[in-house]
């Protein structure tokens, strides 16, 4: 089948939010595969909106960003695009131009590449649905599934709330090739804040391709892996029961073991600042003082994740005032909280 002529004439637009992992995805297989299942919570504040129109009788992509040609990103999706030719065939016919825009500042300790794939993903999956007829119950998986294959952790950025991505053992349905939602959920989960202490917006000094090789040869690869299949079994569980303090166990112990499997990697790489260390020990100190499920966690790099209920919230502006002052003047601080997923955008 050819691609319709009238596909030309529309212009696809989606809006997807970042996620922070819960179980961290660290350590891949070829294919863009993941090496243990890891778990995540799509955020809804923080943002990318893509917008794309296919171009009849032109090759190649033109990207811009945030209103500004950006040639060397476009390159990446050009190669991405050209890794989906066997599953879209149809890209081979036309050119694409694609506008995108995050209303976050980059490098600011959220994943900017989960949002920006999972939308540009979400257009893709729409023309296919489109020049091919896929059942609408299978537009967000399928979609999750090319999301993957330009970010791993894009694939958990399609759906709302808590995603599971990775094959676990007693979840139905979860699959190394896409993400799914973690349906049933306890009030006090549905409520999560996660407000982001940006210590550094500097570019990470080791991407994300080269921390997940260093695994490859990592001499706790096998027990880290085990693990991260332990934990995300648990998690529904702990999900649906509400089980604040075993939750706050697994999400800190995450983002620490995380950095403790990069010193521990050969070479060692240390993302840390000393800050990173200071925030996370007031943190520490609010937890014990107040007895309030106050967890955190860290991505790949120096930035720190505090997440707490939603009726936390007055508690956090008294963390913030009482805790944090001395900082402020060294950090920035982004509010977010859990996020329903992808959006549909229309066309003005």
């Amino acid at each position: 089948m050819t691609l319709n002529e009238n596909i030309t004439d529309k212009k696809y637009c989606w809006r997807c939010s970042p996620n922070i992992a819960i179980v961290k995805y660290w350590g891949k297989l070829p294919g863009q595969l993941p090496a243990s299942p890891s778990v995540s919570l799509t955020l809804s504040e923080s943002y990318t909106v893509t917008s794309l129109r296919w171009l009849s009788g032109e090759r190649g992509v033109h990207f811009a960003f945030n209103g500004e040609p950006a040639p060397l990103f476009g390159q990446r999706i050009e190669k991405y695009l050209e890794t989906l030719q066997p599953q879209l065939p149809w890209l081979s016919q036309y050119g694409v131009a694609i506008e995108s825009s995050n209303n976050f500042p980059h490098s600011a300790g959220i994943a900017s590449s989960a949002s920006s794939f999972g939308a540009l993903a979400l257009c893709l999956a729409e023309t296919h649905l489109d020049l091919r007829g896929v059942p609408r119950k299978e537009f967000l998986p399928f979609a999750s599934h090319l999301a993957r294959l330009g970010s791993g952790s894009a694939a958990r950025s399609i759906y709302g709330g808590f995603n599971l991505w990775g094959a676990t053992p007693g979840i139905a349905d979860s699959s190394d090739l896409r993400a799914i939602p973690i349906i049933d959920i306890h009030p006090v989960f549905a409520d999560l804040h996660d407000l982001i202490v940006v210590v550094s917006d500097q570019k990470k000094s080791v991407s994300s391709s080269r921390g997940h090789a260093l695994m490859n040869q990592h001499p706790y690869a096998a027990e880290r892996y085990s693990l991260a299949r332990e934990r995300a079994a648990s998690l529904p569980g702990i999900l649906k029961s509400g089980d604040m303090d075993s939750f706050c166990r697994i999400t800190i112990s995450e983002g620490l073991g995380l950095h403790g499997l990069m010193l521990t990697s050969d070479p060692p790489v240390n993302l840390l600042e000393p800050l990173s260390v200071e925030i996370i020990r007031l943190a520490d100190r609010f937890r014990k003082e107040t007895g309030l499920p106050l967890s955190y966690t860290l991505d790949a790099g120096p930035n720190v994740h505090l997440i707490y209920p939603g009726e936390m919230a007055d508690a956090m502006n008294g963390f913030i005032e009482n805790y944090l002052m001395p900082f402020t003047s060294h950090v920035r601080l982004i509010h977010d909280k859990a996020g329903a997923g992808s959006l549909r955008m229309s066309i003005q």
